[in-house]
């Protein structure tokens, strides 16, 4: 059998797909079906010449990928399908049953081997390989096709093609390291240690990153948000496999509003857009001076380092889940000086056996699991702790018998000092922390749940001694009706701070009930049996709390705050109507007045027309908001 004819068979549908789609193929095998479509001018051993709906197609032995068609469509057309689908079906397959498939000739390749032909591109290689060893291939008798979660597309193999034939459709600058991190998981090898906190981040990468996110500002707000979407999407799975998880998780974050965008959905925001892409062209600049600041790139992986024994008394349990799709549980510790966390999570489109329920049930620390956890003291004779207070999984421990003492942590009763102390934990501008973080507090009185329309989610305000407000997400309504109703037999509440586009949320994690005493993780697990009996007296206590809701003076002025959200907001609406010349002057004047002297010179020059320009104009605003929101000690009461 010539090379020729081993290459068409090769090409199975698979394969054809990988080179071109699903819907090319479906409409190159309709066309098929018609009378006298295809007309064989020259057939040899070593090529072909076809003539197919008046247009000519030639094939040779570097396949479908190299072929010509005379048509107007770039790359691989219907036409060049068609050829192949034709020639394929007039050739005798042999029946060797020495025939070796794509998976057993890929699997059987040595690490060398593949190293080899990876060259310079082997670290990027090994870390895609390292982010991906769920990947599943699904093979037949000619093609292996290898998905993995740090590519922005499948790998392909083709029986008797080797590395070098394998078929990938993202950009030839990344297709050796993606062949190569697909042939690792393939064949299932042992990976080095890879160290991908240190790797270096790729100038292109930072390059593309920037010219793609000012090319979604234009489609994301006048345009088509679609294409915003998908390649930021792609962008996001580059950065996280060249080791940048902070900045590919906030390209997703912008990608997945894009999407809200371009379906009008009911959270979808301009506004909020806009931030997220100014805080992630923010992130690229500062990543192309300090490359190898892990506060910027963020961590794929921790080291855990040896301590000294403690005690860690045990607040709560978390189960989250990102937008994205990450998803896990959290728990929240104090060890007498600062807050450390553990628990398990899964990253998006990872692993999709695994269940938060059952994770908070199945054993996490040397057979305690998450849920027996809260309100013990647990004793850490040999503990591994990384920098930013994480603990592992495997470690020893000892429950105390004692339970625990609620007035030795470090509750606040004062929300201007949980906001100043949430702060100094989580910082405010590109090197704040992009995790929760957990606060205890007391609160004076609580309102009824309400229902908010622009971030779909209940809310609770509870008030500290000097009448200040704070809104509390609660996971439904239940859980925000327990809570106004109880709020007499409440000690005190664990709650988190959880950093978005222009500030903080604060979260509800859990209730400490005073008698008898038991902490109920609001998010985990449902109300204790005493809470859902609720007299009458009780819920007259609701009724007027809600009456109150709308009575409590605010924690701050909100000054800085709404005249943030002004500016971000006729920066939007410059891109989808005239440019009002007249609000942008009442905005530098505004900004004068409040003493924004640089703000107010930079919004008087600002041009549209220069993305740049605009999205760090933003990332200054952003900056301003945040601050306003966060600490309301930077503004006054």
């Amino acid at each position: 059998m010539s090379t020729f004819h081993e290459t068409l068979l090769a090409q199975d549908d698979k394969a054809l797909v990988a080179i071109a789609s699903p819907g090319l193929l479906r409409r190159a095998k309709a066309g098929l079906t018609k009378p006298d479509t295809i007309e064989n001018v020259e057939v040899t051993a070593e090529s072909a010449v076809l003539q197919i709906e008046s247009y000519q197609v030639e094939l040779d032995k570097g396949g479908p990928a190299k072929a010509q068609c005379g048509c107007s469509a770039t790359g691989v057309c219907k036409h060049i399908l068609m050829a192949v689908l034709h020639l394929r079906g007039t050739i005798e397959p042999e029946t060797s049953a020495d025939k070796i498939s794509a998976y057993s000739e890929i699997s059987k390749l040595s690490l060398d081997e593949i190293e080899r032909f990876a060259g310079g591109d082997w670290p990027q290689a090994l870390r895609i390989a390292a982010l991906s060893k769920g990947a599943v291939p699904t093979s037949n008798d000619n093609s292996c096709v290898v998905r993995l979660q740090a590519a922005s597309g499948p790998v392909t193999f083709l029986a008797g093609g080797g590395l070098r034939a394998a078929m990938f459709k993202g950009t030839e600058g990344r297709r050796k390291r993606t062949v190569a991190a697909a042939a690792l998981v393939l064949c299932k090898h042992d990976l080095p240690d890879v160290e991908e906190v240190q790797a270096q981040v790729d100038p292109k990468l930072l390059e593309n990153a920037g010219a793609a996110v000012c090319s979604a500002l234009q489609h994301g707000l006048k345009g088509n948000p679609l294409l915003a979407q998908d390649r930021l999407n792609d962008l996001a799975i580059s950065a996280r496999a060249d080791a940048v998880p902070r900045l590919a998780a906030m390209l997703r974050g912008a990608a997945m509003h894009a999407g809200q965008l371009a379906t009008h959905a009911p959270n979808a925001d301009p506004v909020v857009y806009l931030t997220e892409l100014s805080a992630c062209y923010a992130l690229i600049r500062a990543l192309v001076i300090a490359p190898d600041d892990p506060l910027l790139t963020g961590q794929l992986r921790r080291d855990y380092q040896p301590a000294e024994p403690f005690e860690l008394a045990i607040l709560g349990v978390s189960k989250w889940r990102t937008p994205a799709g990450a998803r896990g549980l959290t728990i929240y510790g104090w060890d007498g000086e600062r807050f450390l966390s553990s628990g398990p999570a899964r990253a998006a489109g990872s692993d999709i056996t695994f269940s938060i329920d059952k994770a908070f049930e199945q054993s996490w620390w040397q057979g305690l699991a998450p849920s027996q956890m809260p309100g013990k003291v647990l004793h850490f004779r040999e503990p591994r702790i990384s920098e930013d207070g994480i603990l592992p999984r495997q470690l020893q421990v000892a429950p105390d018998p004692n339970p625990l003492r609620l007035e030795s942590l470090p509750f606040f009763a004062d929300w201007q000092r949980m906001r100043a102390d949430l702060v100094r934990r989580m910082g405010i501008g590109l090197r704040m922390m992009y995790r929760p973080e957990p606060s205890l507090i007391w609160f004076a009185s609580a309102t009824a749940p309400y229902f908010d329309e622009i971030n779909q989610c209940y809310k609770v305000d509870v008030h500290d001694a000097e009448g200040h407000e704070l809104k509390l997400n609660v996971p439904d309504k239940q859980v925000g009706q327990l809570l106004c109703n109880w709020q007499h037999n409440i000690q005190g509440a664990l709650i988190e701070g959880v950093p978005e586009g222009e500030g903080v949320f604060f979260r509800l994690i859990s209730l400490y009930a005073k008698a008898p005493f038991e902490i109920w993780n609001v998010t985990a697990e449902g109300p204790p049996e005493a809470w859902t009996k609720i007299t009458n007296w009780q819920k007259f206590r609701g009724q007027v709390h809600k009456v109150m809701r709308s009575t409590q003076r605010p924690l701050f002025s909100n000054q800085l705050s709404a005249f943030s959200f002004e500016t971000l907001q006729a920066l939007c609406d410059g891109f989808s109507a005239p440019e009002d010349a007249k609000k942008f002057a009442e905005l530098v004047q505004k900004a004068e007045e409040l003493g924004l002297t640089n703000l107010a010179r930079t919004l008087s020059q600002v041009e549209l027309q220069d993305r740049q320009a605009v999205l760090k104009l933003c990332w200054k605003v952003v900056l301003i908001r945040r601050a306003a929101l966060l600490n309301d000690s930077l503004i006054g009461k």
